[in-house]
């Protein structure tokens, strides 16, 4: 999948299995500090980044009780419960050598790519989004 120049390889797929998030990584763990994108039927929903191997970040979404773990799980669940298809794609920057100071990309890219790509499930967008709601709600 190439999002704004970038070529990310699909790294996992989501289903549901006894009520509970479950997921297939093609990726065993290996790869760490990683740029990811969930997607609801090809659609970008969600933008994150990791410093853990791309297999831990994806298990906690399905198990670990952090908030933006447990809004991605619901959503994920419910568009499963509709018959949609969930996956993550990834990409792993390459790191960059300037005046002997590695230095690895990924935080700037996942925030390029939010502040472009706007997904819905990204923190400052949930907010905005709450935050209409509960205008529309008082009134």
């Amino acid at each position: 999948m190439n999002i704004l120049g970038l070529e990310f390889e699909k790294g996992a797929e989501f289903y549901a299995e006894d009520g509970k998030l479950r997921f297939e990584s093609r990726d065993n763990c290996k790869s760490k500090h990683v740029v990811y994108v969930h997607t609801v039927d090809e659609e970008i929903v969600y933008v994150g980044e990791t410093s853990n191997t791309f297999y831990q970040r994806m298990y906690y979404y399905c198990n670990h009780k952090g908030r933006t773990n447990v809004r991605v799980r619901e959503y994920m669940m419910d568009m499963i419960g509709e018959g949609r298809e969930v996956k993550t794609y990834m990409y792993k920057p390459e790191e960059i050598l300037h005046l002997c100071i590695k230095i690895n990309p990924y935080v700037a890219i996942e925030q390029a790519l939010i502040d472009r790509i706007k997904p819905i499930l990204n923190r400052k967008n949930v907010h905005k989004r709450e935050e209409r709601e509960g205008k529309e709600l008082k009134k």
